[in-house]
């Protein structure tokens, strides 16, 4: 589990950031942290044991986000996160952000281009690894920032084909519904695949108008899809693909435990079960350590891995000829 190549496809720019790289902006910004070092730091900026909510979960975000609004923050933990990965053996890393969220002011047009443009510059430096951007609108603003994410998104991508290869929709799902954002997703016109965040928060619904209202080839968690059988039914004659995120299920409280969580009951029922971090720095993982702790919990065989990281090649939002590239180095391996 730690020595093949993998893919990540549900994986937070934000949620990679070192915590030696957050003292170090900090000391730059003049910006007061709780803590100077980096064992005192981690007690504030990683996930606890005792962590079970989605709230707890986010605090760990609040103390050190004012620090990532600017272009040079943004290019430096983009660039230290390949440098990481590359570290780990990834062969490939689908990497998203809520540009929104990075600016001071999500109206600016302008200033959302330069977010994203400083995160491509970052992702730009890796040497073996291949990388993916995904966009991600924010649930809780309004559609029409939405619309400039998606359209910032086309415009990079008719200059430079290929800047962003796919678009998401983070945040609240049990507050702001799928439904709000139809409209901005619709000016898509299948330009970009979609992913969503649905049915980890919200019940399966929210996962069925990811799919049926917002074009949603995968869904970033479905930890909750089966609760309706007719949509697990869905999801599987669709081919949608599951960006399943163990460690972060467990410590938002999405599961009460790992053996209560629906990965392997998908995997037998034929669904595109898929294996990510999510948030890999602020929960203190790997993506090696989730393969490895899929692999203790539910007794994955050797044809289970194959089958997950062929999913994972087959799911990635690259063209078919790099899906077949993809799909060769990881089984390769195995």
């Amino acid at each position: 589990m730690k020595s093949f190549p993998a893919i990540d496809l549900h994986l937070h720019l934000d949620g990679a950031v070192q915590t030696a790289t957050i003292l170090e902006l900090a000391r730059e910004a003049g910006y007061a942290l709780p803590a100077g070092t980096v064992p005192e730091l981690d007690r504030f900026v990683r996930v606890s044991a005792d962590c079970h909510t989605l709230t707890d979960f986010l605090k760990t975000f609040e103390i050190f986000y004012p620090l990532l609004k600017t272009t040079n923050a943004l290019e430096r933990i983009s660039r230290e996160l390949v440098e990481d990965l590359e570290n780990q053996g990834l062969i490939y890393a689908e990497v998203r952000f809520a540009p929104i969220l990075n600016v001071a002011d999500p109206a600016d047009t302008a200033q959302l281009r330069a977010a994203v443009e400083a995160v491509l510059y970052g992702l730009s430096s890796a040497q073996q690894l291949r990388t993916g951007l995904i966009l991600c609108c924010y649930r809780g603003f309004p559609p029409d920032l939405a619309e400039k994410t998606i359209r910032l998104a086309l415009d990079l991508n008719e200059e430079r084909p290929g800047s962003i290869c796919g678009i998401d929709l983070a945040g609240d799902e049990s507050r702001y519904d799928a439904s709000l954002y139809a409209a901005a997703f619709g000016n898509l016109g299948g330009k970009l695949p979609v992913t969503i965040h649905a049915a980890e928060a919200a019940p399966a619904d929210s996962a069925r108008k990811a799919i049926e209202l917002l074009g949603a080839r995968r869904i970033g968690h479905g930890v909750r899809i089966q609760e309706d059988p007719d949509l697990v039914k869905v999801v599987r004659e669709k081919g949608i693909a599951l960006e399943i995120c163990l460690t972060s299920n467990l410590q938002t409280g999405t599961v009460s435990s790992l053996e209560e969580h629906p990965f392997a009951k998908y995997l037998a029922a034929g669904l595109c079960v898929t294996l990510n971090t999510d948030d890999p720095a602020i929960s203190g993982i790997t993506l090696a350590s989730e393969w490895e702790l899929a692999r203790r919990t539910y007794g994955l065989s050797l044809a289970d891995v194959q089958q997950i990281a062929r999913n994972a090649a087959r799911a990635a939002f690259v063209n078919e000829a790099d899906r077949t590239v993809l799909e060769a180095q990881l089984l390769s391996n195995l």
